[in-house]
């Protein structure tokens, strides 16, 4: 439980969920002086088993949380800024996400140049929208991503 309050103290002090994290971060240190007194008071031989037994906890404690927290995380928009090669193959990677009811704009830009391309702007408000999204683009395509949430 230590391991994972920590890992998920990251995770929400990435998303700048500050009372969240620290709440977390609070009750890790609380676990953590339990297992240390544990270790402490402990003879020579169950060392090594508790050692092993914290190395097993901090690999799930770190592994599982992340994968737990994006499982129920509500999904956001995305909105992809997609600047393609030529016109041409812009057109056709729009054609294609309308395809998937992905809902897109598009504007006539021009490349360093000064050849007509098509930028898109892609609306993604699931996790699968998104797959689709960077799954069908040309490798030459360039893009950016702006997270509303």
């Amino acid at each position: 439980m230590d391991c994972a309050l920590s890992t998920v103290k990251n995770v929400f002090l990435i998303k700048e969920k500050y009372l969240l994290s620290s709440v977390c971060n609070s009750i890790s240190a609380i676990l953590f002086i339990f297992v240390a007194d544990i270790m402490a008071n402990s003879d020579g031989g169950d060392k090594w088993l508790i050692a092993l037994a914290v190395f097993l906890a901090n690999f799930v404690g770190s592994y599982l949380p992340p994968k737990f927290l994006d499982k129920i995380e509500s999904d956001r928009l995305f909105i992809y800024v997609v600047t393609a090669d030529s016109l041409e193959s812009g057109m056709t990677y729009s054609d294609t996400l309308k395809k998937f009811n992905i809902p897109v704009s598009t504007t006539v830009v021009y490349d360093s140049d000064t050849e007509k391309t098509l930028e898109i702007r892609a609306y993604s408000q699931t996790k699968q929208q998104s797959t689709v999204i960077t799954s069908y683009m040309n490798d030459d395509f360039k893009y950016h991503v702006i997270k509303l949430d």
